[in-house]
């Protein structure tokens, strides 16, 4: 069951609700239709908060931000669409140059950003996972608080994403297996999947993914005021997807200085990440939940059996989409990704053989003949 407050009022009879949540959202959205009022006397307006729960959990803390309506001769329909609190992270813009120093870590970080744009009251920070101190922190005129914020969670790993209460939340994949086998088996009585589609998409993989950083000078002082030139030069971090022609390179200037194991890291993760995006596989179920009881919910691991597909294994869930409509029911999609998404470690599978190494571990030159 999916029930919508708005201003803290319940509504129902709407002829469609969809609610998309990603485990890489930091708002997640929704969208609900009716045809039963006139416009004009419609109680649900442009502005107001809605809050959004299914089967009794909250999935949605945010506002209604856009509204269409459509008319013709047989019927008239409005439509209603809104985001989580967590969209004026992600909208508003920076202002004057901003730089945070005392040794603060990621959480602080973003509780300081959402304080200057009024929503430290509104929203709170979960951090699911512990990150390192940052020396310091800036952002620039015009920047958004999501891009600023999102520049020192990819440098950690980590993912900045939001809860059912409009919360940003530092996470990492925290999920258990769960006992829910999802099956499409020909034959088979007790097949839960409705309907199935599997992509595999290389367009967006690289063999080599090559990062480098100029070390900040202000932070490589030794005890005695000096700067040795081995301090100050760039750093360097390599990863190889070896399933991938050799042809296929992908360069980037790291956002801040870093070290050379950091940037390694930093490189095997952006492999990892674009291998595991590179194979979707997308199902749609009957129902919000699954059979321990508790809604579909990204950072799960799920069990799947698909002969028709040949897709088989434990998948990450990825998203989740929620719709409920006059004509289809209460139905879920889901969209899976490799079971080690979004992990510093890949796991051994058949689609990857990635290797690491920091710039101390390799020759510059063999990597770039003639510089």
């Amino acid at each position: 069951m999916i029930t919508i407050e708005v201003n803290g009022v319940s509504y129902d009879g709407f002829t469609q609700v969809i609610i998309k949540r990603g485990f890489t959202n930091l708002a997640n959205t929704f969208s609900f239709q009716s045809t039963d009022l006139p416009v004009s006397s419609y109680p649900i307006k442009q502005g107001d908060s809605c809050v959004i729960k299914v089967d009794g959990e909250s999935v949605i803390n945010g506002f209604i931000e856009k509204t269409s309506i459509r008319i013709d001769s047989q019927t008239h329909m409005i439509t209603f669409e809104g985001r989580d609190i967590t969209a004026d992270v992600i909208d508003s813009t920076l202002s004057g140059d901003n730089e945070f120093t005392g040794n603060i870590d990621l959480p602080e970080l973003c509780r300081r950003i959402l304080k200057k744009l009024n929503l430290s009251k509104s929203i709170k920070v979960v951090a699911d996972t512990q990150t390192p101190k940052l020396t310091v922190a800036s952002a620039s005129t015009g920047q958004t608080a999501f891009k600023f914020l999102s520049k020192y969670a990819n440098q950690q790993q980590v993912i900045l994403n939001t809860d059912g209460s409009g919360n940003i939340v530092i996470t990492r994949p925290t999920a258990e297996t769960i006992g829910t086998n999802l099956r499409m088996i020909q034959g088979d009585n007790s097949n839960n999947i409705l309907s199935a589609t599997s992509k595999f998409d290389d367009t967006k993989r690289f063999n080599i993914y090559f990062m480098s950083s100029q070390a900040n000078p202000s932070f490589i002082f030794d005890k005695a005021g000096n700067i040795e030139a081995k301090d100050v030069v760039k750093k360097f971090g390599k990863s190889l997807d070896n399933d991938i022609r050799d042809s296929r390179q992908f360069f980037v200037v790291a956002d801040n200085p870093n070290d050379n194991e950091t940037i390694a890291k930093r490189t095997e993760w952006e492999a990892n990440f674009r291998r595991s995006q590179s194979f979707s596989y997308t199902c749609v179920v009957q129902g919000f939940s699954y059979e321990e009881g508790s809604i579909w919910t990204p950072n799960l691991k799920v069990p799947i059996d698909d002969d028709i597909s040949d897709v088989h294994g434990v998948f990450f869930l990825d998203s989740v989409q929620y719709s409920l409509s006059v004509q289809g029911g209460s139905k879920t999609k889901l969209k899976f990704v490799t079971e080690d998404a979004y992990q510093l470690q890949a796991e051994k599978q058949k689609r990857t053989a990635q290797t690491s190494s920091s710039a101390g571990k390799y020759d510059f030159s063999k990597l770039f003949p003639g510089t």
